[in-house]
């Protein structure tokens, strides 16, 4: 077994990433990224449970362990997730590889009977290089079970962070000073299919917010749903055909690029598709420049980031498309909004901080100055 696209090189680090996690990848791709804007000789290969065609699956007999390390020669171990296996944790501390464990919790400790004695348990754990625990229960669990109190550091759960899309700051400002006070609420990337519900909603929020504006980021169509929402009686501007809304327009179809625009001018998002098929935008969109997210269970690819921000109460979810605009109308309240906003930052940001904390471990436990090119 070798690694599967990097040849060793003596004046590269390699670092072996074992994630048991496979939702966790998309995260330690953005740290590598992070890592390697710096230092571009620094590299992960990562391996999960099992061969993916992306990934290669964990090597896990002693020899197979051996060889994959003899081959990859890594710096530095980050073990991710899973159960701690004696087998692998005794062959990196043979060949003297660092490991550090990432997203640390008590549930990677094998439990007495699996083949692991307390003793042995105890003495490999104290070999750990760093762990970064999850919460402080995780942490103390940890050093009861022989992890050096200094070599843990309380860094929260490892999860990805909050990429703002990017936006013209002097176009928002202009469409701000247009639109004025007015209260407004987006839905982002919503279909044809979504058109009456949304109008609905919209009716029913606008009752109880007075001059209430409405604005469309379509994800198809739009053409067909600016006919749809005429057809409904209510005034409406298209961005496509140059136009902006005025006091009297109660729904703005938006372009489609001006999606980044809208969610920042917008407290209030609905995500299109999640009440009906799969959500079409990611909601760490939203949550960093501070518009809520209003959507249903279906939460498709993005499925870990919004249970990230529901678990922080960083979200309003609607269980049925007839509550939509209740939940529009409760949140357009400026109290409860900045409250939502606030949580999602918090959510957004701490990944930011957790990624930060690895990346300055990992800089400082491998100098690229100091490779050996021998």
């Amino acid at each position: 077994m070798t690694p599967s696209d990097q040849p060793p090189n003596p004046n590269r680090a390699a670092i072996w990433v074992r994630c048991d996690d496979p939702s966790k990848t998309p995260v330690l791709l953005e740290l590598e990224d992070m890592i390697q804007a710096e230092h571009p000789d620094i590299w992960f290969e990562i391996t999960t449970p099992r061969d993916s065609g992306a990934f290669m699956g964990h090597p896990t007999r002693a020899k197979d362990i051996t060889n994959f390390c003899d081959t990859l020669r890594p710096r530095l171990v980050l073990w991710v997730g899973g159960v701690l296996d004696a087998t692998t944790l005794t062959c990196c501390q043979t060949s003297a590889i660092p490991v550090a464990v990432v997203d640390g919790g008590i549930a990677m400790l094998p439990k007495v009977g699996r083949g692991w004695f307390p003793g042995k348990t105890r003495s490999l754990l104290t070999q750990l290089t760093q762990v970064f625990a999850r919460s402080p229960e995780a942490a103390d669990g940890l050093m009861k079970a022989g992890v050096h109190a200094d070599r843990i550091t309380i860094s929260g759960s490892l999860q990805a962070t909050g990429e703002a899309l990017p936006c013209d700051e002097e176009e928002r400002y202009e469409m701000a000073q247009k639109i004025g006070p007015r209260p407004r609420w987006l839905a982002a990337q919503s279909d044809i299919s979504e058109v009456q519900l949304i109008l609905k909603a919209h009716r029913e929020a606008a009752r109880r917010s007075h001059r209430l504006l409405c604005v469309i980021a379509p994800s198809d169509h739009p053409d067909a749903q600016i006919e749809a929402i005429r057809a409904e009686g209510l005034s409406v501007s298209s961005a496509l055909a140059g136009e902006l809304p005025t006091d009297v327009t109660q729904v703005h179809v938006a372009d489609p690029a001006d999606i980044a625009l809208w969610c920042r001018l917008a407290p209030v998002t609905y995500i299109g598709g999640s009440l009906t098929t799969a959500a079409r935008i990611d909601p760490y969109h939203l949550a960093t420049v501070g518009s809520v997210a209003i959507h249903g269970r279906k939460m498709g690819v993005f499925a870990a980031h919004f249970d990230h921000l529901m678990s922080a109460d960083a979200t309003f979810v609607c269980d049925s498309p007839d509550i939509l605009g209740q939940a529009v109308a409760h949140l357009l309240s400026a109290d409860k909004t900045a409250l939502y906003a606030q949580r999602g930052w918090e959510v957004t940001s701490r990944g930011a901080e957790v990624l930060e904390h690895l990346s300055r471990f990992i800089l400082s436990h491998i100098d690229p100055e100091r490779f050996d090119h021998a």
